[in-house]
């Protein structure tokens, strides 16, 4: 004899795993928000992890090994460090591909972003949500995002 199936159990909808795991690293919590928001309505990305210092971006990408990595270079408002994490992270974590996310276009740090292993750069000042998820998209599949802008520095 089998066992009757309710209502409820037969209307349970379990969410697809995630193809593109990623962590967001930027000091400011709306700004964190609002990035996860529009990329998780996107099938198949989570974001696995947040960050918010230079410190727990090397814990959240050794302890979840993500896909992406979102950063924002200030974390502490050395972007010489920044640039060297992104470096580390290259080196270490081969797996995971970095979006830069920054307030300002600047051509020195968009040159050493990119030589330091980043597979995008995008200024957040003009930012659209399409735009985030279709560069998340497409570095996911191992294109070079360069946001509005970039190519005209």
């Amino acid at each position: 004899m089998t066992a009757a199936v309710s209502p409820e159990d037969a209307l349970v909808v379990r969410p697809l795993p995630a193809t593109t795991r990623i962590v967001i690293a930027d000091r400011n919590a709306i700004t964190r928000v609002g990035i996860r928001s529009i990329l998780e309505r996107n099938a198949g990305m989570a974001v696995v992890a947040e960050a918010t210092t230079y410190d727990s971006v090397l814990e959240a990408i050794n302890e979840h090994g993500p896909d992406i990595l979102i950063f924002d270079l200030d974390l502490g408002d050395d972007t010489t460090r920044g640039l060297k994490i992104c470096g580390e992270i290259v080196d270490h974590y081969s797996k995971t591909k970095i979006l830069i996310l920054a307030e300002t276009l600047s051509e020195l740090i968009i040159i050493e972003a990119l030589r330091c292993g980043a597979s995008g750069f995008l200024c957040k000042g003009d930012l659209r949500a399409d735009e985030l998820s279709t560069g998340v998209k497409a570095i996911q599949e191992g294109d070079t995002v360069l946001g509005r802008g970039v190519g005209s520095l």
